[in-house]
C-alpha cells in the first residue's frame, strides 16, 4: 500500500501537509493547489485509507506492557470502543529508539482515532500532531494544543493527606517518584497544601524521593535515618506495597505502628495482605470520558482542543490505615 510518506516524497512536500489533506483536517492553511496535487497523487499512486475498517489504537509510551495501571484501562476502553462500532488496536513504543515505529503506523492511516498514555515527550506529541489523526492523551502533561483527560493530582494528594489527618496523624511522610515529572510535582504541592491548611509544619525530611530504590528499601532507609512518622502517602501502589514489606521486615506493624495510603487501584491492592488502603480515580469513568471525547473529535476534526479534569475520586478502605493510637479507636 502506498503511504502518506511516499506521496509526500513524490510531490516534494511535507508529510504533515499530506496527512492534513487526506485526513480532511480543515482550517490547516494548506492551499487549494496543494490539496488538489495531493488528492491527484493519491489517486494515481493507489492510496487507500482503510475506510472499511474502523479502528482506534491504544498507544502506550515508555511504560512496561505488564503495568496494570494501563492494562486495566485498556480493558475498559475495549468494551466502550466496541459499543460504538470500533476495533481496539494496541501499540507500545519507547523513545527515541522506536519513534519510527509510531511514525510508520501513523503514515499507514490504519486508525480513525488514538488514545495515548504513559510517559510522553515532545517527539511523540509532534508525531501525533503531524499525523492529523484525532487523538486524546490520558495523563498529566502541560500542552494547550492537544486534547487531554487528566487526573487532578494536586487534589488527590490533598484529599489523601486530609484522610490521614482526619485519623489523627500529624507526622505524615510522602514517598514520591522523581520530582522532575509533572505528576509528582503536583502531588508534592497537594501534600504541602494539606499540611498548611491544617496548621501542620512542613518537614522536608518526611519527603522521600524514590529513584532507583524500591519502597522496601525506602522503608529501611527511613529506619536507618531515624526519621519519625506515623503515616505515609505513597504515590503508587507498587511503592506502597514495597514499603509495607520493608516495615514488616523491620518488625513494625501496619497499620498498628505506621499507616500507609497509596494512589491508584492496581491488582496489588487486593492481592496484598493486608489489602492496601488507597485513593484513586474511577477508571471506568475515565475511560468513558476518553471515548466520548474521541468520538467527538472523529466526528468533527475541527473541534477545539480541551483539557478535561477527572472529578471521580474514590477511596478503597483496605486495611493499611488506622487511627493514631493516642487519639482514637
Amino acid at each position: 500500500m502506498v503511504t502518506k510518506k511516499e506521496i509526500a516524497e513524490y510531490l516534494g512536500i511535507s508529510r504533515t501537509a499530506v496527512s492534513f489533506v487526506l485526513n480532511n483536517v480543515q482550517n490547516n492553511k494548506i492551499s487549494e493547489e496543494t490539496k488538489e496535487r495531493v488528492l491527484k497523487a493519491a489517486k494515481e499512486l493507489g492510496y487507500k485509507s482503510n475506510e472499511a475498517q474502523k479502528n482506534i489504537c491504544f498507544i502506550l509510551c515508555n511504560r512496561e506492557l505488564n503495568d496494570s495501571r494501563y492494562s486495566l484501562l485498556m480493558e475498559d476502553l475495549e468494551g466502550l470502543i466496541s459499543e460504538i462500532g470500533y476495533n481496539l488496536m494496541f501499540m507500545s513504543i519507547k523513545t527515541p529508539s522506536v519513534i519510527s515505529k509510531l511514525e510508520n503506523f501513523l503514515e499507514r492511516n490504519e486508525a480513525d482515532g488514538l488514545v495515548v498514555t504513559g510517559l510522553l515527550d515532545e517527539m511523540i506529541i509532534n508525531a501525533l500532531e503531524q499525523s492529523g489523526i484525532p487523538f486524546v492523551i490520558y495523563g498529566v502533561i502541560e500542552n494547550e494544543k492537544v486534547n487531554i483527560v487528566t487526573p487532578d493530582s494536586e487534589r488527590i494528594a490533598k484529599e489523601a493527606v486530609q484522610y490521614l489527618i482526619d485519623r489523627g496523624h500529624e507526622k505524615i511522610a510522602l514517598f514520591s517518584g522523581r520530582l522532575d515529572l509533572l505528576i509528582h510535582r503536583q502531588l508534592f504541592e497537594g501534600y504541602k497544601k494539606a499540611l498548611e491548611e491544617n496548621g501542620l509544619p512542613f518537614n522536608k525530611l518526611l519527603v522521600q524521593v524514590i529513584n532507583q530504590e524500591s519502597g522496601y528499601e525506602m522503608a529501611n532507609r527511613m529506619k536507618l535515618l531515624e526519621i519519625e512518622y506515623t503515616a505515609a502517602f505513597c504515590v503508587e501502589n507498587v511503592i506502597q506495597f514495597g514499603v509495607l514489606q520493608g516495615l514488616r521486615n523491620s518488625g513494625l506493624e501496619v497499620p498498628g505502628d505506621i499507616s500507609l495510603l497509596g494512589y491508584g487501584f492496581t491488582d496489588l491492592v487486593k492481592l496484598s495482605s493486608p489489602h492496601l488502603t488507597t485513593i484513586y480515580f474511577d477508571r471506568l469513568e475515565a475511560a468513558e470520558l476518553i471515548v466520548s471525547r474521541l468520538k467527538q473529535l472523529i466526528a468533527d476534526k475541527n473541534t477545539p482542543p480541551r483539557k478535561m479534569v477527572l472529578d471521580c475520586i474514590r477511596f478503597y478502605n483496605g486495611d493499611t490505615v488506622g487511627f493514631i493510637k493516642n487519639n482514637g479507636e
